[in-house]
């Protein structure tokens, strides 16, 4: 049981885990991203100066993708 527990939040714990991407490789990710979830034929619509929104076809259904850039303060 105790086994059991441990694994369990093994997984909980890897599913938040942060993994570094390559310098230079982050729009390549994010294209990756996209297109592992189908995600193309978008319109955008930039959001002040950190904030861009897409409608986007995912399998001829609409979906919206939003990109933040948020600085976090660390105290």
């Amino acid at each position: 049981m105790r086994l059991l527990l441990l694994f369990s939040i093994m997984l909980a714990a890897f599913g938040q885990l942060y993994v570094r991407v390559e310098p230079f490789m982050i729009s390549e990710r994010v294209t990756e991203f996209l297109k592992g979830h189908n995600i193309d034929n978008c319109f955008e619509r930039l959001v002040g100066e950190d904030e861009l929104h897409l409608k986007c076809l995912r399998d001829s259904a609409l979906v919206d993708v939003h990109i933040y850039v948020m600085e976090e303060l660390y105290v």
